[in-house]
């Protein structure tokens, strides 16, 4: 492997006079600069990470602590974080716990043995919803290590976090279908928790915020909640979905996500029926094909991605005294499955 001492030999100048061309300190004549850098090309000369952190203290590392790399949402959220990264002179770790506590706490292990500057979290956890006992946040909470939080959850003021309006999306949703004449809307979503009281806003924990503020808005606008589970946290469909859809008591349908949506429609063919304007939340790409299109929501992910790799990027230079909320609201594109009623 080439290094800095054999560039200099090459150059017949310093070690230090290389490492000052290099990273543009001090003063030299511009030809010895150029012989430098003739001699960098010439050996192809890589300048080698570790020793850089080794001064610096810093690995211009990033770690990305994603749920799911399969769901178009977390795709969308890693392509931005890594393209905005990449413009800061940062790289990033991308890590998939597949909705594991074990697995996301040794994604974070692995991330502070590898020097890594901050970190990027989503948290999303299946089997075990006890945030506050998390062995990963505590450790950082002790090591004073930055990490902004991503999501829909809420948090105490312990980390930066850039979080979903959820609660303005739903109000915008119950909104639009008034707009068009329908008056009560139902809710059909996927049972993450068992057991949870989707009524109540866990704080400093895991909740399901989308049908917590379902069922607030039914009673701001007087409406007779109604509630479908699509499928359990084994990701079992339930069987009694379609005698749901057989119900006249709701005239639109309000989806967790546009697969939700999508699959809807296959109930309506099973039970013979019509089906009811419905919408969802994800803006995928399935959605946009399908036929009908589906009306959906979806967060700005590239705002959210540049938000979050700031505040950390901050958080790393010590800019940030105190922990960031900042908001990401949602977008709307109405297609044929509501528009055409």
């Amino acid at each position: 492997m080439v290094t800095m001492e054999d560039v200099a030999r090459a150059a017949g100048v310093s070690r230090k006079t290389v490492y000052n061309v290099l990273n543009n300190k001090g003063s030299m004549s511009e030809e010895v600069k150029a012989r430098v850098l003739k001699s960098v090309k010439e050996l192809n000369y890589k300048t080698s990470i570790v020793a850089q952190s080794l001064k610096t203290g810093k690995t211009n590392l990033i770690g990305v602590v994603l749920p799911d790399m399969y769901h178009p949402s977390y795709v969308s959220i890693l392509h931005s974080i890594e393209m905005i990264a990449r413009k800061k002179g940062y790289n990033i770790i991308a890590c998939n716990y597949d909705y594991k506590a074990g697995l996301e706490e040794y994604y974070f292990d692995m991330l502070y043995k590898r020097n890594v500057d901050g970190i990027i979290y989503q948290p999303f956890i299946l089997d075990n919803i006890d945030y506050d006992n998390r062995t990963n946040v505590l450790k950082a909470i002790d090591m004073g290590f930055p990490i902004v939080v991503i999501g829909e959850y809420t948090f105490d003021d312990t980390f930066s976090v850039v979080y979903l309006d959820t609660e303005k999306v739903m109000d915008d949703t119950f909104k639009y279908y008034f707009s068009k004449g329908f008056k009560k809307p139902c809710f059909i979503f996927t049972e993450y928790y068992e057991g949870l009281d989707y009524k109540t806003l866990r704080p400093y924990g895991y909740n399901q915020p989308r049908v917590y503020w379902y069922y607030k808005l039914c009673e701001k606008y007087n409406i007779e909640p109604q509630v479908c589970i699509h499928s359990n946290i084994n990701n079992i469909y339930v069987k009694d979905i379609e005698e749901f859809l057989k119900r006249d008591t709701f005239d639109c349908i309000i989806c967790e996500t546009d697969y939700i949506a999508i699959s809807l429609y296959q109930y309506y063919r099973n039970i013979g029926k019509k089906p009811l304007p419905l919408l969802g939340f994800d803006n995928a790409e399935y959605a946009i094909i399908f036929n009908p299109s589906i009306t959906s929501y979806s967060p700005n992910y590239s705002l959210m991605a540049k938000k979050s790799v700031n505040i950390l990027l901050d958080e790393i230079k010590g800019k940030v005294k105190e922990p960031i909320n900042e908001t990401v609201e949602f977008s709307f594109y109405p297609r044929e499955s509501t528009e055409n009623f």
